[in-house]
């Protein structure tokens, strides 16, 4: 029997999302939920828009008991925490998202509803904390220690025993040296290479990365909602 899913977003993210869970074959997503009108009664990707996040308690009392996160991040993780937060709370498990295609060793450790994308790479006793994502063709080398609700974008790569703490955000193609720490819901911008510990909270960018306010990096603060 395979186990009925539903997709919390309906954005570019969730495509992806999507496009992993279609090749599992004990996954079957029975519809999506977003919070904007404009979606409902829509497909994403073949898959019907069923309405707003307000109806999760319902479907969960149907008998869907699983539930995947369809919203990314740019900076800002606190939305993704909040979904996820709320589809626990509800009491969903959240499934992996493993494409077929990423590299993860044996020796590495998952926390819970994981989204690795195609061409990703965790290496042996890296340890992922909850709901993180590993975007396509991002790097977590060994021994790395990554919490929960961290977004490493594509492309990105942490050198071995970097540690990210719980909400950070690296940008796409950044560098982390490696032992370096990056603290919670820090950012790490697009591009930069890291050769000190970032403080949490902090907004890094640049060649070698120095700290930034987000305006000067060009972050807004309400990070990218249910479109990426």
């Amino acid at each position: 029997m395979r186990t009925q899913v539903v997709g919390i977003g309906a954005g570019g993210h969730a495509r992806v999302v999507l496009d992993i869970l279609g090749a599992l074959p004990w996954v079957q997503v029975v519809g999506l939920v977003d919070n904007d009108p404009s979606l409902f009664d829509t497909r994403v990707s073949g898959v019907p828009v069923l309405g707003p996040d307000a109806i999760l308690g319902e479907l969960h009392r149907e008998g869907v008991r699983a539930a995947f996160i369809g919203v990314g991040s740019v900076g800002d993780t606190s939305l993704r925490i909040r979904l996820y937060e709320m589809a626990r709370a509800l009491g969903f498990e959240i499934v992996p998202a493993i494409h077929q295609g990423a590299c993860v060793s044996a020796a590495a450790e998952l926390g819970a509803g994981p989204t690795v994308m195609p061409g990703a790479v965790i290496n042996a006793c890296a340890v992922l904390g909850a709901n993180v994502i590993v975007n396509s063709g991002a790097i977590v080398e060994h021994d790395c220690r990554v919490a929960d609700h961290v977004h490493i974008a594509s492309g990105a790569c942490l050198a071995g025993a970097v540690r990210v703490g719980r909400g950070a955000f690296v940008g796409a193609r950044a560098v982390v040296r490696q032992r370096i720490v990056i603290g919670d819901g820090a950012v790490v911008g697009a591009g930069a290479v890291v050769v000190r510990d970032v403080r949490p909270g902090a907004v890094v960018t640049g060649v070698p990365a120095r700290e930034r306010t987000a305006a000067e990096a060009g972050i807004g603060a309400a990070g990218c909602g249910s479109a990426c």
